[in-house]
């Protein structure tokens, strides 16, 4: 339902209601309907509402008359209030009719009460008309008010209505804004809230809110389902949010929200939604199904139409009339046209705005087929039979072989391959040695054509020895092929200048002779052979010599054919490698045989071990001592003696005879010696007891029994071990312990001395009643007394009774009293026992607290019992606490106390008691303030911590009062700057006493800080205003503060009206003006607009900034490493000339251009950003140390090193159209370091002219081979020219179109590497990784694809693996180089 209706209804019903109370409020229940009235209908007047009471008092049909006749009274049945004998209608009066006197009050309390119920303007007025007529008085004061009340309830309800037809009559915001006016004019919410009436009240109210919920609405509708400006290809549904009813209006028809649920018609729409209270959302959205389609030459393709198109550069516009086009895609790349020059298959897609695609086909035509033939030499030569002839083009195409006459052999049509290529691959064995020619026509009538001649037949050499072999006579070579192009004759590996041209003359001198034949189109002829006349020679080994080391036999001989060993230790003959190490000890007999026969021997002997002398080990003593030395052959044996200082040769068996020191040595015949010392002991060791003395001066005694420690010392210069009872001893060691003892002591020499002895001190015992006593002991209170002595050596007794000396054996020890017994035995070790017999007498003592001040702690004394003569008893006495009442439990709280102890006693003890009054104290109490952590004014209530504590420093749970205060004494939050008080009282209780504290402080001014956005300083003719911002103590920005801000012109010192534009130096001011809780604040920043810089260097120590590159070469030193730092994505070409030295740091940033970096001069380093060109990124003329972080993207070349040096290229990203590295003329790369680098057209590395590579060390090097849009041409991981080198390739991956590497030069070693399988899905078929005539000279690594699974599918030149290395086996067609192990 409309909510304005709503509301109309909603006020004619309480209307209703609220005038017909009068009725239902009749306890008789007497119908009170006029003649003309329905209380069930519900009109929208006034009049309606007041005919609804005008009763004329007539009764319905059959209704007993049983009631007084009133119409404006309360029905009569009120007490007092009704008239009985008035027939008054004031309606048919016109309400100018005055009462009876008598009867007034009653008729005017009647028409207040009836108006009271009815609400009605008449009935008010009438009631107002005769409590006017009434004479003054209090009763008449009443009603007057309560008239006033009916009045103001009627007026309020006006003022409702009124602001309902205001809302319900509005027709835009502009109207409904005069409601909302009027609302709060009129301040109608309070007047209905202050009325007494509370039923009307709550009906008004609610009639309020529903007028709220349309003049409060001030949000608009929302719109889900679709944005706005969007573009769809699907159906749409949408969904209308809002809390009143809407309007909708699509296309400027309105519809309802069902409509919009599934939009399916194509178009443009805009759809209008506005609620009640005109807030109103519009949106714009497309329907576009149709896809979009291309013009061409003003003919129109639509999608999946295909297009052969000849006309060279292919340019189309793509339309869609409805949404537009939003992306084009070429073969996969977005372009922002469609655009193509270069010949091929294209495909485009075509997306318009609401994501509709179309796809077409175009195919440009305008080359020749591309045609090779594998293996063609530069000089028109094939050197095989196994040559295949590739073709390929976009288009069909027709191939014809020719002989040299020019006679059609053979016609060839090409076939598609999966990629849709044409192509053709084809051999030429069939055609045999000859001169040859391919034609390719394609069907646009393109051309091409080569001419080739294939020779097979390689040289022929005659009259030289077989390969191999070694002869001794003179050789005369003769070679027959009729293309014969080079011979070339080494001898012992050096190449021999002019030998084919002085004829190929005899060869007689000794040497090994290579000859090699090669013809014009490579097939070559290699013979080896050896002249020899010379016998072979031991090169380091004299006949009849004895040797101390291995040795290793060497024979020089270059023919030489094998050695034999005659080995006498083993009594075996056996042939040995020239090298070998003989490690045996033995006489060798060696002969040397050369492939001539010529041999040579010699005798030798291996002799590695010194002399040994048996049973002997130097340094050690013996108690006899014969020389007996082991040795392949003993020459001389020496003995010194160091008793005599004699030297004499002696023979094995020889034995020392006097006690001494010897060096004995023996002598072999090859020349080794050994030495030894050894000594001759036949003395025992001299053992020595003494007895332990406090001073250190033992006393010397014989071993025996002893009753004090005892000491030994053994003297032996050759002394090997003390041991005492078989446990290891040191000299000097107290021996304390009692028992037996056996010291030993050995030398050297084996010489032993043995003594035993005894130690005993341990005091005798005294056992009384079976607890045994030792040395000086107290046996305390004994009630009988069983003595026993346990001792075998009892030297006395001695027994004393209270200090009075009684005969032991003798006494009764039943007597009271105090006894001492003392017993020594032989050895006067001594034992005393004290004891008492009979009961001690007692006695108490109290020790206090450490504090009698209360800390919520019980306040335990110590009660101590002592015996007679005042030494305590371990016995625990219960203390008892008793208060100033009586009550006995803790001592706790503060008061007094008594503390009771009592002893009952015991066998041993008399019985004691002792009582002590003692007092708790209460304790002090304190304050302490913890002030906030800042009293900076920040717009926050300031509050300390208020912390009560004991005088202990416990913190205290208590209630206490706190006030603050400002200066003026008067109570207050202290929230702004200035000075207050904080005060704080506790009142005490029964266990702390009270206290008070009072503590001043101030809330200081806070500093507004200032904050600045600086704008952009480089001048672009905008004013380079600064943006300000106070910020308050809270952190937060001041609003509206009171500042002044000025710009001045540093160069002129000229204050501006305004923030500076021209290039210049400045300063801006800020000041802000102090108030009640800020400081003043000002700020002032210096700054200069300044051109936009390209680029800062460092010259003499200052940095530098400059606007353009050439500015700054000309200002930057020759020959002096500066540092350049790019500060902006800049498209200029930079040209670095001749002796300028620089590290250039592209920061990040882009350098884009044509030739973007030309070098003439050193970079010592370029790092660290991205280099776009449309043609050069880098050229280099000069040298470049390091390209190091680098990511090129280049429609030609990346890196372009021209007749200049480029150290280390690393970690760098390098893509191009051509060539992402080239090397020409003479140009030289040292290093190639985890580099992406990626070619389309060209080589991935192109090595050409004479210039070299001297490492790749890692990274990916590859080309896919695709050039332009569709074409397929033949690129390389690596291109190595014929003159070019690469000195290593240490790893990487390479992968190309055709094949890993193009090798037409020389690649010295292999020696790591990844050379993959070519891409797939192009015009070459799968062959050879490594291409053309070129060769690898040492492989010793790496990882090669080979397309038929066997290691002559890698190689179409010479390559040479290491012979300590091999292939190994295939894996998934890949063959890993490694060691022979």
């Amino acid at each position: 339902m409309d909510k304005r209706k709503g509301i109309i209804l909603a006020v004619i019903i309480f209307l209703l209601i609220g005038l017909g109370t009068f009725v239902f409020a009749n306890p008789s229940n007497e119908s009170l309907k006029g003649n003309d009235t329905d209380t069930n209908k519900n009109e929208d007047t006034q009049n309606d509402l007041d005919d609804e009471n005008t009763n004329d008092g007539e009764k319905e049909e059959g209704e007993e008359d049983n009631t007084p006749n009133t119409n404006h009274g309360n029905g009569g049945n009120q007490s007092g209030s009704g008239s009985s004998g008035s027939n008054t209608d004031h309606n048919n009066q016109g309400g100018s009719s005055v009462p009876n006197v008598d009867n007034a009050y009653n008729d005017a309390l009647a028409a207040v009460e009836k108006a009271e119920k009815t609400l009605n303007q008449e009935d008010v007025d009438y009631a107002e008309t005769l409590v006017n007529a009434l004479a003054d008085s209090n009763d008449k004061t009443g009603l007057v008010n309560r008239v006033d009340v009916v009045q103001n309830v009627i007026d309020v309800t006006l003022l409702v209505q009124e602001l309902q037809d205001k809302t319900n009559n509005a027709t835009n915001k502009d109207t409904l804004e005069v409601a909302r006016d009027f609302r709060v004019d009129e301040d109608i919410i309070a007047k209905v809230s202050s009325l007494s009436n509370e039923e009307r009240k709550n009906e008004l109210n609610n009639i309020l809110d529903e007028l709220a919920s349309i003049l409060d609405d001030t949000k608009s509708p929302e719109i889900s389902g679709i944005g706005d400006e969007d573009f769809t290809n699907k159906n749409v549904s949408i969904t209308i949010t809002d809390t009143n009813d809407v309007t909708v209006l699509l296309n400027e028809e309105t519809v309802n929200l069902d409509d919009l649920k599934d939009l399916s018609r194509e178009g443009e729409y805009i759809l209008v939604v506005t609620d009640e209270a005109f807030n109103s959302t519009s949106i714009t959205f497309t329907i576009d199904k149709t896809a979009p389609v291309i013009q061409v030459d003003d003919q129109t393709y639509t999608s999946s139409d295909e297009i052969i198109y000849s006309k060279g550069r292919f340019v189309a516009l793509a339309i869609d009339e409805l949404s537009g086009i939003d992306k084009i895609y070429t073969n996969g790349h977005e372009r922002v046209v469609i655009d193509v020059t270069s010949d091929g298959r294209y495909e485009f897609k075509v997306i318009d705005k609401a994501g509709n695609e179309s796809y077409f086909v175009v195919m440009i035509d305008s080359i020749a087929p591309e045609l090779e033939i594998e293996q063609l030499q530069e000089n028109g030569f094939v050197n095989t039979e196994n040559t295949q002839i590739n073709v390929s083009d976009v288009n069909t195409f027709t191939t014809e072989i020719l002989d040299q006459d020019g006679k059609v052999l053979n016609t060839r049509t090409s076939k598609v391959n999966d990629n849709k290529t044409n192509y053709d691959r084809f051999g030429i064995g069939w055609l045999g040695e000859g001169t040859f020619t391919v034609r390719v026509t394609d069907v646009a009538g393109n051309v091409i054509e080569k001419t080739f001649t294939v020779d097979v037949t390689a040289p022929k050499i005659t009259k030289v020895p077989e390969n191999g072999s070694a002869v001794n006579y003179s050789v005369s070579p003769k070679i027959e092929d009729e293309n014969l192009d080079t011979v070339v004759l080494t001898k012992n590996g050096t190449v021999v200048e002019g030998y084919q041209e002085a004829g190929m003359y005899e060869l007689s001198h000794d040497g090994v002779y290579t000859i090699t034949a090669t013809d014009k189109a490579g097939n070559q002829t290699e013979v080896i052979f050896t002249i020899d006349k010379t016998a072979p020679v031991f090169d380091n080994l004299r006949n009849g010599i004895y040797y101390q080391d291995d040795i290793t036999v060497q024979v020089e001989d270059e023919n030489l054919a094998k050695i034999v060993a005659k080995i006498y230790a083993t009594n075996e003959e056996t042939e040995i490698e020239n090298g070998t190490v003989l490690d045996l000890e033995s006489i060798y007999y060696l002969t040397a045989i050369d492939k001539a026969g010529n041999s040579t021997s010699i005798y030798i002997a291996v002799d590695k071990t010194n002399p040994i002398f048996k049973d002997l080990i130097n340094g050690h003593q013996y108690q006899d001592v014969t020389v007996q030395v082991e040795d392949l052959k003993v020459k001389t044996i020496w003995v010194y003696s160091y008793n005599d200082k004699t030297t004499k040769e002696v023979s094995n068996g020889y034995e020392l005879k006097e006690d001494g020191t010897y060096k004995l040595t023996a002598t072999d015949y090859a020349g080794r010696t050994t030495s030894i010392y050894v000594e001759l002991d036949t003395v025992k060791p001299d053992v020595i007891l003494k007895k332990w003395m406090k001073d250190d001066n033992h006393l010397e005694v014989e071993p025996s029994q002893h009753n004090y420690c005892v000491l030994a010392f053994v003297n032996d210069k050759n002394l090997k071990s003390v041991s005492l009872n078989k446990e290891e001893y040191e000299n000097g060691t107290l021996i304390c312990e009692d028992g037996n003892y056996a010291l030993t002591a050995v030398d050297k020499a084996g010489n032993e001395t043995v003594i035993n002895f005894v130690v005993d001190r341990t005091y005798p015992i005294v056992s009384i009643n079976g607890e045994d006593y030792q040395g000086t002991k107290d046996a305390g209170r004994l009630d009988e007394v069983n003595i026993e002595i346990v001792e075998d050596y009892v030297s006395s007794i001695i027994l004393w009774y209270n200090d009075e000396k009684v005969e032991y054996n003798a006494f009764d020890f039943t007597q009271e009293g105090t006894y001492k017994l003392e017993v020594r035995d032989e050895a006067k070790n001594k034992t005393v026992v004290t004891f008492f017999v009979g009961k001690y007498s007692t006695s108490i003592e109290l020790i206090e607290p450490d504090s009698l001040v209360y800390d919520g702690q019980a306040k335990e004394f110590v009660a101590q019992l002592f015996d007679q003569n005042h030494q305590k008893i371990d016995i625990p006495l219960n203390i008892v606490y008793e208060d100033e009442n009586g009550n006995r439990g803790s001592a706790v709280d503060a008061g007094k106390y008594t503390a009771i102890v009592y002893f009952a006693g015991n066998e041993d003890y008399e019985p004691a008691y002792f009582r002590k009054e003692f007092t708790i104290s209460k304790a002090d109490t304190l304050f302490a303030f913890v002030a906030p952590a800042s009293l900076v004014y920040d717009g926050q209530v300031k509050e300390y911590e208020v912390i009560l504590k004991d005088q202990y420093g416990n913190v205290l749970n208590e209630t206490i009062s706190i006030a603050y205060k400002n200066d003026s004494l008067e109570k207050i939050d202290a929230i702004n700057a200035g000075q207050y008080s904080i005060s704080a009282h506790y009142a005490g209780n029964k266990n702390y006493n009270a206290t008070y504290s009072i503590e001043s402080f101030e809330i200081t001014k806070a500093t507004p800080s200032i904050e600045v956005e600086e704008p952009n300083l480089y001048y672009d003719n905008q004013a380079k205003e600064y943006s300000v911002r106070v910020i308050g103590a809270d952190g937060k920005e001041i609003s509206d503060p009171s500042m002044s801000i000025v710009y001045q012109n540093m160069d002129t010192k000229e204050f501006l009206d305004s923030a500076p534009i021209e290039v210049g130096n400045y300063r801006i001011g800020i000041y802000v003006r102090e108030n009640s809780n800020y400081t003043r604040a000002d700020k002032w920043i210096n700054f200069s607009i300044i051109e936009k810089p390209v680029a800062s260097v460092i010259i003499d120590g200052v940095e530098t900034t400059f606007t353009s590159f050439t500015e700054m070469f000309e200002a930057i030193p020759d020959n002096t490493l500066t540092d350049v730092i790019i500060f902006d994505d800049i498209k200029e070409d930079i040209v670095i000339p001749t002796n300028k030295v620089v590290n250039l740091d592209l920061n990040n940033k882009t350098l884009s251009g044509n030739k973007v970096v030309t070098n003439y001069g050193t970079i010592k380093e370029i790092k660290n950003g991205s280099i776009v060109s449309e043609n050069n990124a880098v050229i280099n003329h000069g040298v470049i140390e390091t390209i190091n972080d680098l990511a090129i993207n280049s429609k030609r070349t990346g890196i372009n090193n021209s007749n200049g040096t480029i150290y280390t290229i690393k970690n760098s990203n390098i893509e191009a159209i051509y060539y992402p590295i080239i090397s020409d003329n003479q140009s030289i790369i040292q290093v190639l370091e985890n580099n992406t680098v990626v070619g389309h057209y060209q080589s991935a590395i192109d090595v050409g002219g004479q210039s070299v590579i001297n490492k790749i060390v890692s990274g990916s090097y590859t080309t896919d081979g695709y050039y332009g849009e569709g074409q397929s041409v033949a690129g390389f991981g690596i291109y190595i020219g014929s003159k070019a080198t690469v000195n290593e390739i240490a790893g990487g991956s390479f992968k190309g179109s055709k094949a890993a590497v193009a090798n037409y030069g020389t690649i010295k070693l292999i020696s790591g590497g990844n050379f993959e399988k070519k891409y797939e899905g192009n015009a070459w078929d799968l062959s050879k990784t490594f291409l053309y005539s070129g060769k690898v000279e040492n492989i010793t690594g790496g990882r090669f694809y080979s397309y038929d699974n066997t290691v002559s599918g890698i190689f179409t030149g010479k390559y040479n693996l290491d012979p300590n290395y091999t292939f190994g086996e295939a894996v998934d067609q890949y063959f890993t180089v490694s060691p022979i192990v």
